[in-house]
């Protein structure tokens, strides 16, 4: 009768314990006491490795990794950091011992990124331009006196304006300029977003986006000011070929 195998296990502490048999092990890392830290070989062989890479453990220690990711992404702390900033949570998904995320788009180009903003800048001249000739009609019809007319048209225009960007972006993910130009915005996690977070994003790119350019072009992640402080992520359309292969 062949004799059952036993191990060594070594915490983070560098202080060994046993030899103990599979069950024990099993026992072990279900009750917390063998962490992702520990390392655990066996009598017969004088190498350790990690606890992780056991076949029969390494359910359990996978286990407590997300347990404790979860616990410092849900901490008040990040709490609170994530509402100041309204930043996306980087969620990932687990594959095996790989953290991979759950969808991923190419990032949109500066170029693609200013045709946008041309087109959209074009869209709101016409805008303007109506509303102007609106006002004008008022004001020749004694509507608005020659001290408010400018005033409320142009408060009329701004209103226009955000709304015509919070709602595209928050409804359709993409304003007509970067629908022309095959970009869009999402969470920095892959995700849509509400009209909340579009507002803001909009409230942002009217001062900061004349230096989107230094940011993405300086930027590791590539993203402009005002998508940093929203967590978001201007991204290219994905073509998806329907041949088969």
């Amino acid at each position: 009768m062949l004799s059952e195998r036993l191990y060594l296990v070594k915490n983070e502490a560098g202080e060994e314990m046993g030899p103990v048999n599979q069950d024990t092990l099993v026992a072990w890392a279900k009750d917390g006491k063998i962490t992702p830290g520990c390392k655990v070989r066996s009598t017969l062989i004088p190498q350790w490795g990690a606890a992780g890479s056991v076949d029969f453990l390494k359910p359990f220690i996978l286990a407590q990794q997300e347990t404790a990711i979860r616990k410092k992404q849900n901490s008040l702390v990040n709490i609170i950091k994530r509402r100041i900033f309204l930043r996306a949570e980087n969620i990932m998904t687990n594959s095996g011992l790989v953290k991979v995320r759950p969808e991923t788009y190419p990032s949109a180009s500066l170029l693609l990124r200013y045709m946008a903003g041309l087109t959209d800048t074009l869209l709101m001249i016409l805008l303007a331009a109506a509303i102007s000739y609106l006002f004008t009609l008022l004001f020749r019809h004694g509507v608005f006196g020659k001290e408010l007319v400018f005033y409320v048209g142009f408060g009329v225009f701004w209103v226009l304006c955000l709304l015509y960007f919070t709602l595209t972006i928050a409804y359709c993910t993409q304003t007509l300029g970067q629908r022309s130009w095959g970009i869009f915005l999402i969470k920095q996690d892959g995700q849509p977003f509400w009209a909340g977070r579009a507002f803001f994003y909009t409230i942002f790119m009217i001062p900061l986006g004349i230096f989107s350019a230094l940011f993405v072009l300086t930027g590791e992640k590539k993203l402009s000011a005002q998508e940093h402080l929203t967590g978001t992520r201007m991204v290219r359309i994905k073509l998806i070929s329907k041949k088969q292969r």
